[in-house]
C-alpha cells in the first residue's frame, strides 16, 4: 500500500505543478517521435470465484516499452513479465498459487497537459507457469497447477502517466474478461477472472 500512496502522491504533486503552467495546455506541434524504454513496479491482482479468497497480494511487473507520439496523440506497445499470487481453498486443502505471465498491452494515448497522459487499450496475457502447495505440504512450490488455468487472458486497460524529461511514473487498471478456469480439468463451474492494479516507474530513451 505504501508504494501505491507514494506513486499517487508523486503524480498528483507533479501534475498540479504542471497544470499551473499556462503554456502547458497550448498545442505543441511536433513531428512523429519514437522511443523505447524500461519500466518496473508492483502488480496487485486478485482472482474472482468462490474458491479464491479475494486477497490482493503484491508482486512484480517489469519489461520494455515502445512508443510512437505526434502532437497530443500516441501509441504504446509493451512486452512485460509479471507474477501474481492467489490464495485458494478447496476440499483438498488451502493452497497459495503463484502465476507467471507474459503481458502484451497495446494502448492509445492522449496528452492532457504538457506532462500528463491518459491511456486506454487492451492487454493480452500468456500464462508461463502456475505453481503452489497445499497446506498438507507447506513450503513446497513443486506442484504444477498450470493445466487448471486457461493459457490466454485478455481485457480492457485504463491508465495514466506523468512524464518528466525521460522519467515516467504511472498507474494502470486491467479488467480481465476471460474465464481462466479450465473447467474440463478443475470440474468446477465458476468464472475465474482477474482484476489488476499496477503502479510503476520507468525511463524512456528518445
Amino acid at each position: 500500500m505504501k508504494y501505491i500512496l507514494a506513486t499517487l502522491s508523486l503524480i498528483l504533486v507533479i501534475n498540479t505543478a504542471t497544470a499551473r503552467n499556462a503554456d502547458s495546455t497550448k498545442p505543441v506541434k511536433r513531428t512523429m517521435r519514437s522511443s523505447i524504454g524500461l519500466k518496473a513496479g508492483e502488480n496487485f491482482e486478485k482472482m474472482t470465484g468462490n474458491n479464491w479468497e479475494g486477497k490482493v497480494l503484491g508482486s512484480i511487473v517489469a519489461g520494455a516499452v515502445f512508443e510512437l507520439t505526434k502532437d497530443r496523440f500516441g501509441l504504446q506497445a509493451e512486452l512485460m513479465y509479471k507474477t501474481a499470487r492467489f490464495p485458494f481453498s478447496s476440499t483438498s486443502g488451502n493452497t497459495h498459487i503463484k502465476t507467471e505471465y507474459c503481458d502484451f498491452p497495446v494502448l492509445l494515448e492522449y496528452r492532457l497537459t504538457r506532462d500528463f497522459w491518459v491511456q486506454g487499450g487492451v492487454q493480452f496475457s500468456g500464462l508461463i507457469s502456475a505453481k503452489g502447495s497445499f497446506n498438507m505440504n507447506p513450503g513446497s512450490d513443486k506442484l504444477d497447477f498450470k493445466r487448471y488455468f486457461k493459457q490466454v487472458d485478455a481485457g480492457p486497460t485504463l491508465g495514466c502517466e506523468i512524464r518528466i524529461s525521460s522519467f515516467v511514473g504511472g498507474m494502470r487498471y486491467i479488467y480481465g474478461l476471460v474465464n481462466n478456469n479450465n473447467s474440463s480439468v478443475t470440474k468446477i463451474s465458476q468464472n475465474w477472472q482477474t482484476r489488476t492494479f499496477q503502479v510503476y516507474l520507468g525511463y524512456k530513451f528518445h
